[in-house]
């Protein structure tokens, strides 16, 4: 291959990626990665500034301080439009704790017989449940996490939502391991953060999929 091809070759390869970027960066919907407040500030946006933003290591995260995320439990990030997500994020326990992640937050609005969707990861389990005015519907088997979930360790986590499935999954590395796998009521939604004390949250990132066939 002589210079003049070898150009065109490298020049080609980086037109591509860049527009594979672009294509990526097309379908995030929200994110939020906590750089824009400095290490110590209790983000009004979050809690009602109940909770800090810290920094170790390089990376920014946020310390839970209890409840919803965004406040008083009835607002939500995105549109009540996601169908199809793939919501990423970071999650460590100082302590033995629960997140409660709400995903398919439109069900009231959609008339179906639940407000949304609660994912509940502790260290050594997975539950998910449909939430409704009146209670708890549609309790579906849980899922044991093993070994445990050590404290004081990041761990990458990974929740697919779609029409009619949710699936939770925890990345390691280059491989994904499915913690938890099951078909669901219909709708969809945005997402909210609820949970007890002793979580830090980091890179979270919600991106568009397309639709199931």
């Amino acid at each position: 291959m002589n210079k003049y091809s070898w150009t065109i070759l490298v020049f080609f390869s980086w037109i591509t990626l860049l527009l594979s970027a672009g294509k990526v960066s097309d379908r995030v919907l929200w994110k939020e990665d906590f750089s824009r407040f400095s290490s110590g500030s209790h983000p009004g946006c979050y809690h009602d500034g109940k909770g800090e933003v810290l920094v170790e290591d390089g990376r920014h995260f946020y310390r839970f301080p209890g409840g919803f995320m965004l406040g008083n439990g009835w607002n939500y990030y995105g549109s009540r439009h996601w169908r199809n997500y793939l919501l990423r994020f970071q999650l460590r326990f100082s302590e033995m704790a629960s997140l409660y992640l709400v995903v398919k937050r439109e069900g009231w609005r959609q008339q179906f017989k639940y407000l949304w969707y609660y994912v509940t990861i502790t260290p050594g389990q997975v539950t998910v449940k449909a939430h409704n005015l009146t209670g708890t519907t549609e309790e579906l088997p849980p899922a044991r996490i093993e070994p445990v979930l050590k404290t004081n360790q990041w761990y990458d986590f990974e929740v697919k939502v779609t029409e009619k499935r949710i699936e939770v999954s925890l990345a390691e590395g280059r491989d994904r391991r499915v913690l938890w796998d099951h078909e669901v009521l219909p709708g969809g939604g945005g997402i909210d953060f609820h949970g007890s004390k002793g979580l830090d949250l980091a890179s979270i990132e919600v991106e568009e999929l397309e639709p199931e066939k």
